[in-house]
């Protein structure tokens, strides 16, 4: 907790100095600086986590759900450059410390840094096209435990908001020792997206989006991986991703706003292990209110179905079905010009038709609380 304290502390002592300067004042005009500090409490973080059940100090746990408050400081430096009217460069940079506070100190590990880094390059040919953007990001994750340190680099190109590409590749620093979790892999995934915006009527949004991935991952996996996979040992696992998601914005007044979505999100990988498709519908309210305060309320519903998972210790050839249900509350404060305070509560439960004891754990409630407190 002190070097969260220290971190938020030290950064923002020097920037708050400098802007005193001239010099300093007239560059803050293409500058923004935002400083963010947040605490969540999560019952059920493990769902974020990659864990080793040989290397981690939380195997042999019985309560599959690990409870645990979060806090996080973060800084985000934006720069503005117009070279011309045509023409413009936007970097940013944030860096963000974690701090996991567990039972017994046992989620010290995940402790670390989360640094980006990104530069785009915006150019408009015309003043009826919308603007090309090219941009290069690279991420670095840096924890206490060593073995989730990863490197992550990503190219993209932007149409507007009608097409999207990103290339993204993500290299773990231990790239071959064997774990047993099965998120220490890396990947390459070409990621496009394409949208299309139309007008009902007065005050009614269309939107429909589809978005299709090919993720390819190493060949790092570990043994029982391959097993439960069926993957045979040196061969590459590769994944054609395919989502689908239709939104229609109702805005009846100027305060209130209203939103319907439906997502068909599909998986198809050379191992039939990792096929699955799942449904979501979704329902979401906004508020505006006068003194700089907002509201908004999702509420969504999600079944996914597996294609080649089978229940455990059953006579049927049924597949495994998981289904959830949540709620989604966010509330919004404008304490002053520069402060912002954000609260958020979320509810997930999760249910699979499997009997079975070995997999109970799936069978959760997710509960998240956060408190956010931003200065820009």
């Amino acid at each position: 907790m002190f070097s969260f304290l220290f971190f938020f502390l030290l950064l923002s002592f020097p920037l708050t100095s400098l802007a005193q300067l001239p010099y300093f004042q007239t560059f803050q005009q293409n500058l923004k600086v935002k400083f963010q500090t947040e605490s969540t409490y999560d019952n059920h973080i493990e769902l974020g986590l990659s864990i080793d059940p040989y290397t981690s100090n939380l195997s042999g746990r019985r309560n599959p759900q690990i409870r645990s408050l979060v806090n996080q400081a973060r800084i985000h430096l934006q720069g503005s450059f117009p070279v011309s009217q045509f023409f413009g460069v936007k970097t940013q940079f944030k860096t963000q410390l974690e701090d996991y506070i567990g039972r017994d100190d046992k989620l010290d590990n995940f402790n670390g840094f989360n640094n980006i880094f990104s530069t785009e390059f915006l150019l408009r040919l015309s003043n009826q096209l919308p603007h090309l953007r090219f941009q290069h990001q690279i991420q670095r994750l840096d924890r206490e435990d060593d073995i989730y340190d990863y490197v992550e680099n990503q190219i993209g190109f932007q149409f507007g908001e009608v097409f999207k590409y990103h290339l993204r590749f993500r290299n773990f620093d231990d790239n071959r020792t064997r774990r047993e979790d099965f998120l220490l892999v890396g990947s390459r995934s070409h990621l496009g997206i394409g949208r299309l915006q139309f007008g009902i009527l007065k005050n009614i949004l269309g939107r429909f989006e589809y978005q299709i991935e090919h993720q390819r991952y190493k060949n790092n996996l570990n043994n029982l991986v391959l097993g439960i996979a069926k993957i045979d040992p040196g061969d590459l696992r590769t994944d054609w991703k395919h989502l689908f998601t239709t939104q229609l914005i109702q805005i009846p007044t100027n305060q209130i706003i209203i939103q319907e979505d439906i997502s068909f999100f599909q998986n198809n990988s050379d191992t039939s292990f990792y096929d699955f498709v799942s449904l979501e519908f979704g329902g979401t309210g906004f508020h505006q209110m006068a003194d700089r305060r907002w509201i908004r309320l999702r509420l969504f519903a999600l079944q996914l179905n597996f294609k080649d998972r089978k229940l455990i210790f059953q006579n049927q050839s049924q597949n495994r079905i998981n289904q959830q249900i949540g709620i989604d509350f966010l509330m919004h404060w404008k304490l002053t010009n520069k402060f912002s305070l954000l609260f958020g509560y979320q509810l997930v439960k999760n249910r699979i038709n499997e009997k079975s004891e070995i997999l109970d754990f799936l069978n959760y409630h997710h509960n998240i609380i956060s408190i956010k407190l931003t200065y820009d």
